[in-house]
């Protein structure tokens, strides 16, 4: 399976960078200190999704020793960014209770608690 899903990723990133998927990378003194990624998906217009478009945000991580740095802010922010600019309905993601914060500060709203993690949604429009 391992193949298999490496494989798939490695087609996927060359049919959808830049155009439905984006990712953020951090580096600090040439290490990798943070990343997130951010999907977009097509669905049919509706009330909530007027534009079609939806973005899920997945993969957000800062390695502990680069926390409470603003890396994963920094990198929210230029993928909300692009959001905005693709015309996104809404973005989404599952938030961590590490992460849960974060995401509050950026204007996501919880959408049902759980103990583990917690899905969020934050409409762009």
């Amino acid at each position: 399976q391992h193949e298999t899903i490496e494989n798939n990723l490695r087609q996927y990133y060359l049919n959808y960078m830049n155009i439905d998927f984006f990712a953020v990378l951090v580096e600090v003194d040439n290490e990798l200190a943070s990343v997130a990624f951010l999907a977009i998906s097509h669905k049919p217009a509706t009330l909530s999704c007027p534009t079609c478009k939806v973005g899920a945000f997945f993969n957000v991580l800062t390695y502990p020793e680069h926390r409470k740095k603003g890396y994963a802010n920094s990198a929210m922010k230029l993928l909300l960014d692009e959001a905005r600019k693709q015309k996104l309905s809404y973005v989404e993601l599952a938030s961590t209770q590490i992460g849960k914060s974060l995401y509050q500060k950026l204007g996501f709203k919880e959408l049902k608690p759980s103990t583990h993690f917690t899905d969020m949604k934050l409409s762009l429009l």
